[in-house]
């Protein structure tokens, strides 16, 4: 009240501030959101890696152990 009062643009130029940081804030909660959104894709693919990876190791030990045994047989 006492700077509207002292300088009547001042009050102006704390709306315009305010203005802008909502504008930051509201920016900022954008890319977070974004962000979450990138790191739960990210996660899903490093989760889906680890299991075609662990499939893989199984499918190659099972062969392994087959043929293994197709062999001791001849």
């Amino acid at each position: 009240e006492v700077s509207r009062l002292i300088n009547p643009g001042m009050e102006v130029s704390i709306e315009k501030s305010i203005e802008k940081l909502q504008i930051n804030k509201t920016n900022i909660s954008e890319q977070l959101i974004n962000h979450d959104k990138c790191l739960d894709e990210f996660n899903s693919t490093v989760s889906q890696i680890q299991n075609d990876t662990r499939n893989l190791r199984l499918g190659w030990m099972f062969w392994k152990n087959r043929h293994k045994s197709q062999n001791e047989m001849m």
